[in-house]
């Protein structure tokens, strides 16, 4: 190319805007990067892996040991927002009969293998492992691969406002409940047994939160607290909610640290909790304030080598994906720091994933923990099937 050409071109190029332009959340959080949403269950055994088939998305829930496929889902109406796996009892006093879900059973034909030694029952046994899909259209989707059904669909018939967070909690009194945020600002909690909704409460925030989680508590008694978060994250507390009436939720800290909208919200501790965010190489441990406080602090932290795009925490650990696929193993001391100091965590080892045969890139998806030191990880490679590995750490 001659010199002539090349200064032709530059002076029709436009110019970038000097100014940077705020992210919103229908741009951060973009449905149909489903890869993002897809993730491991709490055991490490099953992956829920979403993808959008034509117009529409598409659940397969795969075998993490035999790497099958074992059961899917495509989602008719609206875009799946948000994914979340939950241990919910969805009896209650009437049971759930066969055919009784919002949507049928697939055909003989359609129908996908299951695992072995699970249930052919048709009863929904309390303690079912489901996958939460939030929709744009309001509604969420519960999702049972053991009986390769979606045995719930929750919907609102006043809100067809996009989902943009799910929460459960692990207090056996809240089995059947979980908790989700609307694009409105607006927090409900649902009776799965049942699919009604059992409160409201509407958020003081302008901005709609993008990541919720329910703080653990040993108190039955006590109003319910979560974390939901923006670019801000606020520990909340949910008053006893009022019959056909919405509720005003109660601030009682602030943590700020972010500077774009928060992707997840994981619970350590009753008192300590750990958050990454959107276009972020750095993830935060904070520490719930004290009574005489309002003000959370960080007290761990770490930067990975590029943008974090997923974290698997259980018992201290912590495993974070970055947008490179490298993985890095954290631990988490059970000793807080003074809020003066806030700690720096080095990764206990890092991994990175790459196949010799490999004709593209090797993406890392997910990964979890399993016993005796070992790590279970989630590839793709030139296609759309999730591959699994086992490694030592």
């Amino acid at each position: 190319m001659s010199t002539s050409g090349l200064k032709k071109s530059k002076k029709a190029r436009v110019k970038p805007p000097k100014s940077r332009p705020e992210a919103t959340f229908s741009t951060a959080h973009d449905p149909t990067s489903s890869r993002g949403l897809s993730q491991f269950s709490q055991d490490g055994e099953h992956f829920a892996f979403l993808s959008l088939s034509v117009d529409k998305h598409r659940l397969r829930i795969y075998s993490a040991q035999t790497s099958r496929s074992i059961a899917e889902h495509v989602v008719e109406s609206g875009r799946v927002t948000c994914l979340q796996w939950a241990h919910l009892d969805l009896t209650g006093n009437q049971g759930v009969p066969a055919g009784s879900s919002d949507t049928p059973s697939p055909s003989k034909k359609k129908r996908k293998t299951r695992d072995p030694g699970t249930s052919e029952t048709n009863q929904v046994s309390p303690g079912v492992h489901i996958v939460l899909l939030g929709l744009s259209d309001g509604s969420i989707c519960c999702f049972s691969h053991s009986h390769g059904r979606a045995v719930r669909v929750l919907s609102h018939t006043k809100n067809a406002t996009p989902v943009h967070a799910i929460a459960t909690s692990k207090s056996p009194s809240h089995r059947h409940n979980l908790w989700s945020i609307d694009a409105g600002g607006t927090i409900f909690c649902w009776d799965v047994r049942t699919g009604e909704v059992v409160g409201t409460w509407k958020s003081g925030s302008q901005t709609p939160y993008s990541a919720v989680a329910i703080r653990p508590s040993t108190d039955e008694d006590a109003p319910l607290q979560l974390v939901a978060a923006h670019r801000s994250i606020q520990l909340l507390s949910l008053d006893p909610p009022h019959l056909n009436a919405t509720s005003k939720v109660k601030e009682l800290a602030a943590f700020t640290g972010h500077a774009s909208l928060v992707s997840s919200i994981y619970w350590d501790t009753p008192s300590r909790f750990v958050t990454f965010a959107e276009s972020d190489r750095f993830l935060y441990v904070w520490e719930v304030p004290g009574v005489d406080s309002n003000q959370g602090h960080i007290i761990f932290s770490a930067s990975l080598d590029s943008d974090v795009r997923s974290l698997f925490l259980s018992m201290h650990q912590l495993l974070a994906i970055s947008a490179s696929g490298r993985i890095s193993v954290l631990l988490l001391s059970s000793d807080s720091p003074s809020p003066s100091n806030v700690v720096n965590l080095e990764p206990l080892s890092t991994i990175t994933v790459s196949y010799k045969r490999a004709s593209t890139n090797v993406e890392v998806v997910s990964a979890s923990f399993l016993p005796r030191g070992q790590l279970r990880i989630a590839t793709i490679s030139g296609g759309v099937k999730p591959v699994f590995d086992t490694a030592v750490r």
